[in-house]
């Protein structure tokens, strides 16, 4: 992901219809498994919210996971739904948003 001036940029320099998606960085989704990445998603959102309606989607990317990451899909959901639960609203990327 750009930096927020980049981003800022990037809104106000793309054509009106056009779309971007942005990865949530590594550090989140890699590094911290998404446990106590407060602070990152919210330089995250806050860098996202520059692009405003141009923003089309969050992508959530993982690394490959072994039984030492998780035990199976049931304990991997159990990070996974809290963390979209805290999802704001304005930000796409929780389908309930779009619902």
């Amino acid at each position: 992901m750009g930096t927020p001036n980049l981003l800022g940029f990037a809104a106000i320099v793309t054509l009106q219809n056009f779309g971007f998606s942005l990865r949530m960085p590594q550090v989140i989704t890699h590094e911290k498994l998404l446990l106590d990445c407060s602070k990152e998603v919210s330089a995250f959102l806050s860098a996202a919210r520059l692009l405003e309606n141009k923003l089309v989607c969050c992508l959530l990317q993982f690394a490959y996971f072994n039984q030492k990451a998780f035990t199976g899909l049931e304990s991997f959901l159990q990070r996974l739904d809290p963390f979209l639960a805290e999802w704001p609203r304005d930000v796409p990327g929780d389908n309930s948003a779009t619902a």
